[in-house]
């Protein structure tokens, strides 16, 4: 895979684990079921695991990691994640 399909793959997981975790903080504060938000949490932590795999690829794959991202560590979130610095 390209510097760059790698690149994209990887800002669209972040994309979607934003939005993941923004619905579910909202669907806590509204009082959803256990279930529901379980399902949230299950699914954050699937994406989650795709993004370390595809970042730990590009890393280990003789390239320098991924250019032009940088780590943000986002208050109210239990993760890591790597964002554009753009």
């Amino acid at each position: 895979m390209s510097a760059v399909a790698t690149r994209r793959e990887v800002d669209d997981l972040v994309l979607q684990l934003k939005g993941l975790v923004h619905v579910r903080a909202l669907l806590e504060a509204r009082g959803a079921s256990t279930v529901e938000l379980d399902a949230y949490t299950d699914e954050i932590s699937r994406v989650r695991a795709e993004l370390a795999r595809l970042v730990k690829e590009s890393e280990t794959g003789g390239s320098a990691g991924l250019p032009g991202h940088r780590q943000e560590r986002h208050v109210g979130m239990e993760m890591e994640i790597r964002v554009d610095a753009a």
